[in-house]
């Protein structure tokens, strides 16, 4: 049995890998899958070029593989998209200065559904994908989210007319990423 903290040689052919995480800096990490148990692992992978006497992966995290996003709302951005909207009322419904209000007041809860499903879609999404950031909340080159946005209100749906000037408000103030930002780990 492999234990946390336990430097191995080499990776044991029966393990499958699951997921490469690329780091900017530093060395890559693997999650592999153990066939016996069914664990994952988090590993460290040694770098092709270290040499023989540090030539090992260690052993970060043994459980099961979690997904994790995040999708936070920029309050400079937003307020200068609520300023843009008050200084140029007479070109927007009062709707838009509304929701603008709530995604203020409620910035956890707008975003929630578009991380939910971004935890939910990340693992087919990136299947097969040889390449996912290694730090927690890297932008992937994938989208995690549908062309609906990030942001979600109770009144209105997606595809109305306030929530489509919403989102291109969101554009242009940077109030929210495109898309929720994941992460993958062992826990």
């Amino acid at each position: 049995m492999v234990e946390v903290g336990e430097e191995l040689w080499s990776i044991p052919d029966n393990w499958s890998q699951l997921y490469r995480l690329k780091a900017e800096y530093g060395p890559d990490q693997g999650i592999y899958r153990i066939p016996k148990s069914g664990d994952a692992v988090l590993l460290t992978l040694t770098h092709k070029n270290d040499r023989l006497v540090d030539a090992y992966h260690i052993v970060e995290q043994i459980g099961s593989v979690s997904w994790s996003a995040e999708a936070s709302v920029d309050q400079d951005g937003l307020s200068d998209a609520l300023a843009y909207v008050s200084d140029h009322a007479d070109e927007f419904d009062d709707a838009v200065s509304d929701v603008l209000q709530y995604v203020q007041n409620n910035p956890q809860e707008v975003v929630e559904e578009a991380e939910e499903f971004a935890e939910r879609r990340a693992p087919e999404r990136v299947e097969d994908y040889n390449g996912i950031p290694v730090s927690p909340f890297d932008p992937f080159r994938v989208s995690f989210r549908s062309e609906d946005g990030v942001v979600s209100h109770p009144e209105y749906r997606t595809g109305s007319e306030v929530m489509i000037t919403i989102r291109e408000l969101f554009g242009l103030f940077d109030v929210v990423p495109p898309s929720p930002l994941v992460s993958v780990t062992v826990r």
